[in-house]
């Protein structure tokens, strides 16, 4: 059974990971909705980790 403390921690680095991936991919004229998206999943998992 996992602590609560180990699924925050591989939440957040989930959401990071998926967050850099789709900045990356979609900024520019690609696709600027999911770009923001991609971004606000980096800060808000960065705020979160402290």
């Amino acid at each position: 059974m996992y602590r609560l403390g180990e699924d925050m921690a591989r939440g957040r680095g989930w959401a990071l990971a998926f967050g850099l991936t789709a900045h990356h991919y979609y900024r520019g004229a690609r696709n600027p909705v999911l770009a923001a998206v991609g971004l606000r999943a980096v800060r808000e998992a960065l705020a979160d980790a402290g």
